[in-house]
């Protein structure tokens, strides 16, 4: 005949062992609902506290205005942009690449500082009176 031993003690087994895993496993899930919950508490208040500054300053506006009308013009955006700002600034700066009524070639760094110094200098006289 064939004996079967059962163990009554097992000593490798860990001292948490004994405790039923429903047990764990409902710890467990608390656990997470309730770190997602304090997450979710954080990304709320986080949400709250970010609000859009308001836009004030006349020429970043006048920007935004130019971008706003050349995005839907059929004219090139660069051009478009630069004229809308200011045309005179735009004859001025980028008179010798004009050609066709459209700037050619690649507009430097130094054309544009100077376009911008220009028009903003332009704008604020215009403000003044």
């Amino acid at each position: 005949a064939t004996t079967i031993l059962y163990h009554t003690h097992t000593p490798n087994l860990p001292a948490c062992a004994h405790i039923p895993t429903t047990f764990v496993v409902r710890y467990t899930m608390k656990l997470s609902l309730v770190l997602l919950a304090l997450v979710a508490l954080i990304a709320v208040a986080y949400a709250l506290e970010i609000q859009p500054t308001r836009v004030t300053d006349p020429i970043v506006l006048r920007r935004l205005d130019c971008q706003m009308n050349c995005r839907t013009d059929e004219d090139a955006h660069p051009d478009c942009f630069y004229r809308c700002l200011s045309m005179n600034c735009y004859e001025k700066v980028f008179g010798s690449m004009i050609v066709d009524g459209v700037i050619e070639g690649h507009v430097s760094e130094k054309r544009n500082k100077k376009f911008e110094k220009c028009w903003t200098k332009e704008y604020k006289t215009k403000q003044e009176l």
